[in-house]
């Protein structure tokens, strides 16, 4: 369109609405962008959702190949036993044990044992108590079939039931009592005697009984050694370097991993005479656990031999007739529910009868019935009385743990 001047002249059409064009960002480079060049912008989860499944082949690290075989092998057998491998074995076992009991009760019940509620868990309490199962076993059992109802999400328990399942606790162990203390206090002449009664009839029950107060064994531990488990040694105490034999652990209740260890048990002769290392001196105590393990291992045909090739019940049978021997007094007030064995706590005397090598230790009773081993609470003060020769008090090497340090450490076995 033209103005009067001939010049051409700009009017907006009246249909027409003008706005402003949009502004392009300013990119520095040339570079196409990665939609331009074909690839996908994803976040990471998207990019893991979408991508492909590796093939057995898509590996290349060896870790990684043998991962990818045990998946494919796996099953959730295999799996739960995995898991509840975490678990100790004697735990497992108190764990099966109550897991039998509680269906049996179920059964003769005519209920179902799932969900596990108040009812069928009030009826193994009673059930126990009037069997007259000690009052720790049935805490123990009443827990151990909670946890496994918690693990499986069976448990259906609000906490008023937890209110009237602590009532029930506290009613069975109204009617039960307390555990009664079932231990016999033995004198070192009262530990001579019974070793002369054992190896009267057993050289290995002697052998094992020995090692075992020296070293503060439980009996499952000593009967999973092997011949080759034990060597000689020359540690250092108070500066001196001393004769011991040291064994190697394989299995214990204390070591839920499973993974071993070291325990140095000194000979009871040479205690604080400093010995040259690599010298054999000559033992001439019958109380020298370490000197008659040592004779005995090197007795031995082959280093996978056991060490002591005896059985629980035998054993344990043969210590409650040495005891009774001893003391005079009748095994069967000292027995505990299950028909094995007897325990006993053990005086530490002293044959310099100095004050403070009195060793009188309270109530680290030896369980004899299912294990050998002191009753300790715990693994440090443990290893301590066995690492500082405590030697039934034949020795001169000071005992250089305290005896309140051992009373905290230790409390009356109750079952």
């Amino acid at each position: 369109m033209l103005d009067g001047n001939g010049h051409p002249s700009w009017r907006p059409l009246p249909c027409v609405v003008w706005s402003p064009l949009p502004s392009s960002p300013v990119r520095p480079s040339k570079r196409p962008r990665l939609g331009q060049m074909g690839l996908a912008i994803s976040s990471p989860q998207q990019q893991f959702r979408s991508a492909p499944t590796p093939g057995p082949l898509s590996v290349s690290s060896a870790k990684a190949r043998k991962a990818l075989q045990v998946a494919a092998a796996s099953s959730p057998e295999v799996i739960d036993a995995f898991v509840y491998s975490a678990f100790a074995p004697s735990t497992t076992a108190a764990s099966r044990s109550a897991h039998k009991l509680y269906l049996s009760i179920c059964a003769a019940q005519c209920r179902p044992h799932l969900p596990v509620s108040l009812s069928t868990l009030l009826s193994l309490v009673h059930a126990m108590t009037e069997a007259r199962y000690s009052a720790g076993t049935v805490k123990s059992y009443l827990s151990h079939i909670k946890s496994q109802a918690l693990r499986s999400r069976s448990l259906s328990l609000d906490p008023a039931d937890e209110a009237i399942l602590q009532l029930a606790l506290r009613a069975s162990k109204k009617i039960l009592g307390d555990s009664p203390k079932r231990a016999v206090t033995l004198s070192r002449d009262d530990v001579h005697a019974v070793s002369v009664h054992l190896r009267a009839k057993d050289s290995t029950a002697a052998d094992l009984y020995l090692f075992g107060v020296a070293g503060l064994f439980r009996l499952g531990e000593l009967l999973n050694m092997s011949s080759g488990d034990v060597q000689p040694s020359w540690p250092t105490v108070e500066g001196k370097t001393t004769f011991a034999a040291s064994v190697f652990v394989r299995k214990s209740k204390t070591d839920v991993y499973g993974h071993g260890y070291y325990r140095p048990i000194p000979c009871i002769s040479v205690g604080g005479t400093d010995i040259s290392a690599g010298s054999y001196p000559q033992c001439s105590s019958e109380l020298c656990g370490a000197h008659q393990v040592l004779y005995r291992s090197r007795s031995a045909l082959s280093p996978c031999e056991s060490l002591f090739a005896i059985s629980r019940d035998s054993f344990s049978r043969l210590l409650a007739t040495a005891i009774t021997a001893v003391k005079g007094q009748s095994c069967t007030r000292y027995t505990v529910p299950s028909p094995l064995g007897l325990g006993f706590c053990l005086t530490l005397g002293s044959a310099s009868g100095m004050a403070y090598l009195v060793g009188f230790i309270p109530f680290l009773g030896l369980r004899y019935v299912a294990r050998l081993g002191f009753n300790h609470q715990t693994c440090a003060c443990r290893t301590a009385i066995a690492t500082c020769s405590i030697a039934f008090g034949l020795g001169t090497v000071c005992l250089r743990v305290s005896l309140a340090a051992v009373v905290r450490s230790c409390r009356p076995f109750r079952r």
